[in-house]
């Protein structure tokens, strides 16, 4: 890593984002807290930027590196779960807005009536472990684009392992369960009692 001309190189820096979300941090503020803890810089070796410096640190990733970052996940993900003995894992989906103040690029009026993001996730149930998100605008609907968000998912894991999927009725969309179908993963999706599922539900019985 080369070093920057504020004193820090990028491994510094990106390691005191992720110790500052550990620990609660919502903020680039949030820092100021790890800096006046003399024990965090015992532990790190150095101390922990200022919040202006991630910030000025941030803004210089452009969409090229965020792809780089993308790619370099995806493959840790299947080495790391390559090696963990896993027979079968539940993909739970789940979406979430989240508010911000302010002009900010890719905000937008949420369904909620907020104003904000919308983006996509995906846990493995049973490890507890976040597998892939994506950021999205505000004003998508929690369906929007979400098999080709599975089928995104579904490369970060090894084959061989049985697979299950679990969404809300945000996820009750007919791409998502082609999907799932197409790719063999035994689903369970939550649907709205609307007046055509009650019919086939009386015709079932």
């Amino acid at each position: 890593m080369k070093k920057c001309e504020r004193g820090y190189c990028e491994a510094e820096s990106i390691f005191a984002l992720t110790q500052s979300m550990i620990v609660g941090g919502e903020c680039l503020d949030d820092l100021a807290a790890l800096r006046q803890d003399e024990a965090v810089r015992l532990l790190t070796g150095f101390e922990i930027p200022h919040p202006t410096t991630e910030g000025d640190f941030l803004r210089r990733f452009s969409l090229g590196h965020i792809h780089q970052l993308a790619k370099v996940m995806k493959l840790t993900f299947k080495e790391v779960y390559q090696l963990k003995p896993i027979a079968s894992v539940t993909l739970d989906f789940d979406s979430s807005i989240f508010p911000v103040v302010g002009d900010k690029d890719g905000a937008d009026y949420t369904y909620n009536k907020g104003f904000g993001y919308h983006p996509l996730f995906c846990f493995l149930g049973e490890l507890g472990d976040w597998l892939h998100f994506w950021f999205r605008r505000g004003n998508c609907y929690t369906s929007e684009r979400c098999e080709e968000f599975l089928q995104a998912c579904l490369i970060r894991l090894p084959k061989g392992i049985k697979l299950y999927a679990r969404g809300d009725s945000g996820f009750y969309d007919r791409n998502f369960i082609k999907g799932c179908v197409g790719a063999k993963i035994g689903f369970t999706i939550t649907a709205d009692q609307t007046a055509p599922l009650g019919g086939l539900a009386r015709i079932s019985w």
